[in-house]
């Protein structure tokens, strides 16, 4: 099955893992086939994570201009019960995986999704030499949001967006460094804060070259205070929860 697909011209493709176990027998079901029966769940379990990394099924969408597009969806086979830090190792290799075959088929974008966006967290130095291909997550699509929401909020407060400081908790991360690189230059000035603090190094040093005054820090407190606006991505564990608010 995964030769044939290989075979393919594909445009994009996507790339995720069962968020369950049942989802799990669904996706190997598919693999084995109609002729075969279900595997019970004990059997899933055992069997899923001896599975690398292989495309399930073709994806083909249109648009209303009547252009098409071709692609894959490639299964990292992540098993639903190990999403945790201690596997994380294990889980970026399967990422890693998924991806050398979205390159290897020829995908000129690549979305990951689920749990797989949030490991790479915006660093896609992790995954194989990508040639022509781009890589992007579902968190595109959440920084487009708070963007949008950030300007929406601004004008129905009064808030001059030209003239606010902003403050991004979370600027390493992927949604928070996405926010900063919209809002950088609407806004008069801009202050990172990251627990790693040595993590702001580079995204501060590239909004100085574009001219943009910004400070680092890591003491939250002394930041939030010169603050007009905060975008905040909190991250307790992998899960990301994203709240932003403004301060008069």
């Amino acid at each position: 099955m995964g030769d044939s697909f290989a075979s393919l011209a594909v445009d994009f493709a996507l790339v995720g893992h069962p968020e369950s176990w049942r989802a799990a027998g669904d996706v190997l079901a598919v693999l084995r086939g109609p002729k075969h029966s279900p595997r019970p769940d004990d059997e899933v379990e055992d069997i899923l994570p001896w599975i690398p990394p292989r495309p399930i099924c073709h994806v083909e969408v249109g648009s209303i201009a009547h252009a098409r597009a071709r692609g894959i969806y490639i299964d990292s086979f992540i098993p639903p019960d190990r999403l945790d830090a201690a596997h994380t190792h294990d889980n970026m290799a399967r990422v890693r995986g998924a991806a050398a075959y979205a390159i290897k088929a020829g995908a000129k974008i690549v979305g990951l999704g689920g749990f797989s966006s949030i490991l790479i967290e915006g660093d896609f130095n992790q995954l194989p030499e990508k040639r022509a291909t781009v890589f992007t997550t579902g968190n595109t699509l959440t920084v487009g949001f708070i963007v949008q929401g950030v300007k929406k909020m601004c004008a129905l407060e009064g808030q001059d967006l030209r003239g606010s400081t902003l403050l991004v908790v979370g600027a390493t991360g992927d949604v928070g460094s996405g926010c900063v690189r919209c809002l950088a230059p609407l806004v008069r000035r801009v202050l990172l804060y990251a627990r790693n603090g040595e993590r702001l190094r580079k995204p501060a040093a590239e909004l100085e070259t574009d001219g943009v005054p910004v400070e680092v820090a890591i003491d939250l407190k002394h930041f939030s205070a010169q603050a007009d606006l905060v975008i905040g991505i909190l991250t307790p564990m992998w899960p990301t929860d994203v709240c932003s608010r403004a301060w008069r």
